[in-house]
């Protein structure tokens, strides 16, 4: 049977990650975060790792052939390392532009999987800017606060490490706002092309984060294949 594959798209910040990896945690589905993906090819020794490792070390944005040829690799290598064939895949965050949406009917193809859904997270913009605006972290652990929705027990100070938070300046509320023209100019021709296909599913996302959860299981588990047992 043909594998059931379900790119998720958010703007940022617009929680896409905590949801996948609820639901490849719920599902047990292979989540496919491609900016992990490209590192994990970088540090493989083989000749398209060392093609992206030089990219990745200049600073410069992976071409679509080599994220393409990453992509394709990445999920063979990764089907490859499962006890079982897996039930579904998601995608975190791909395609982000046209051009790699064409690029992945191919892929699956060769991979006899299909879009089952294509998953957007809706959320307002003004929404997606305060989030990021209260939005602080600890350096050393990786919790991420909310000073609003989630705050420290103690103002400014991680609950675990007890260092000081910080907030990233690309959480800054003008380079948020570039940031959201950028992702829209580029995915609004995606959630298009998904549209016509009949495979777009837009989910409210300015909802409280188990609600969204609910409704995107419901969403997902009627399309994932059965359990595979050995």
């Amino acid at each position: 049977m043909s594998l059931p594959v379900f790119p998720f798209i958010s703007p940022p910040s617009g929680g896409k990650g905590t949801q996948t990896q609820r639901l490849s945690e719920q599902f047990d589905l292979p989540r496919v975060d491609m900016g992990g993906m490209l590192r994990q090819v970088a540090a493989s020794g083989s000749e398209l790792g060392e093609r992206v490792k030089g990219i990745l070390a200049q600073g410069q944005l992976v071409d679509t052939p080599t994220v393409l040829a990453t992509l394709q690799e990445g999920i063979q290598a990764l089907i490859k390392t499962l006890k079982t064939p897996p039930r579904g895949l998601i995608l975190d965050g791909f395609p982000r532009n046209a051009e790699q949406a064409k690029g992945l009917e191919p892929i699956l193809a060769s991979l006899n999987a299909h879009i089952a859904a294509v998953i957007y997270l809706d959320v307002p913009r003004n929404v997606i800017i305060e989030r990021a605006a209260n939005r602080v972290l600890s350096q050393k652990s990786g919790i991420v606060y909310n000073l609003k929705t989630n705050p420290p027990k103690t103002p400014g100070v991680c609950d675990v490490t007890g260092e000081a938070l910080i907030q990233r300046p690309d959480d800054q509320p003008e380079v948020v706002a570039k940031r959201l023209a950028s992702f829209d100019a580029d995915t609004q021709p995606i959630l298009a092309i998904y549209e016509h296909q009949g495979v777009l599913k837009s989910i409210d996302g300015n909802r409280a984060i188990d609600e969204i959860t609910q409704d995107l299981e419901a969403l997902i588990a009627p399309s994932l294949l059965s359990p595979v047992h050995v």
